[in-house]
């Protein structure tokens, strides 16, 4: 069996928010997530929303000096249903491509990380 992932997944829990960007000028609606694993590719975190694949965002992370990049949906797994457990919301595991050069995104992550366990 062959695995189609390019790059190590990192565990990593930072706050950042994730906001659709509207082609028609729309203002979207900026969800608070935390990511769960970043790797040179991308990150993923955990949603109560379905992203559609290919759907492009603004992310966004307060640091000691803020953060924003553009990412891209490869995938969207549902995680728990209403059906699980009673009173929790139903979630997705999203998987974000960076947009960006990989290699300095992922550095830029690892710092913001460091500040957030210093705190």
């Amino acid at each position: 069996m062959t695995t189609r992932r390019q790059f190590h997944r990192h565990p990593m829990c930072i706050p950042l928010t994730v906001q659709t960007i509207s082609r028609a000028g729309e203002q979207a609606a900026v969800e608070a997530v935390y990511t769960k694993n970043v790797s040179l590719g991308g990150l993923a975190f955990t949603s109560e929303k379905a992203w559609k694949e290919g759907t492009l965002l603004h992310i966004h992370i307060k640091a000691d000096s803020p953060f924003t990049f553009i990412g891209k949906v490869i995938w969207c797994h549902l995680l728990s249903d209403k059906n699980s457990l009673e009173h929790s919301p139903v979630l997705y595991d999203i998987g974000v491509e960076f947009m960006a050069k990989k290699a300095e995104m992922l550095d830029e992550l690892v710092r913001i990380e460091n500040y957030y366990k210093l705190r």
